[in-house]
Formats: structure tokens, sequence, C-alpha cells
């Protein structure tokens, strides 16, 4: 799995599942809490854009 995507022209770099998966949840104060939140929104969709496997024009990789 490829965890790294450009966005807004920004990229994005994800350690490990574990991290994309918890950036890619909508907000909630636990993850906040715990350190594991999106540091932003955008953060929030290229995580989400990994999970689903999407490359910059949306096409399935």
């Amino acid at each position: 799995m490829k965890l790294k995507t450009t966005l807004f022209g920004n990229v994005y770099q994800f350690k490990d599942v574990k991290e994309v998966l918890a950036k890619a949840n909508e907000l909630r104060s636990g993850d906040v809490l715990a350190g594991v939140a999106a540091a932003s929104s955008q953060e929030r969709v290229a995580a989400k854009q990994v999970v689903v496997g999407n490359d910059r024009s949306g096409h399935p990789q």
C-alpha cells in the first residue's frame, strides 16, 4: 500500500497504515488527546485518499 499522496500542492507521507487510518477518521476529541488526529482537514482528506487508493486524478491505482 502506497502511504503517500499529493493534495493541494502539499505532499503527505504517512509512516504506517495505523497512522493513515487514525488520521482518516473524522475529528474526535479522544484522537486529539492521544495525538493521533490529523493536523488539518487537508491532512484528513489526504489520509482518506490514501485509504481508498486513489491518485490525484481520482482514478484508482
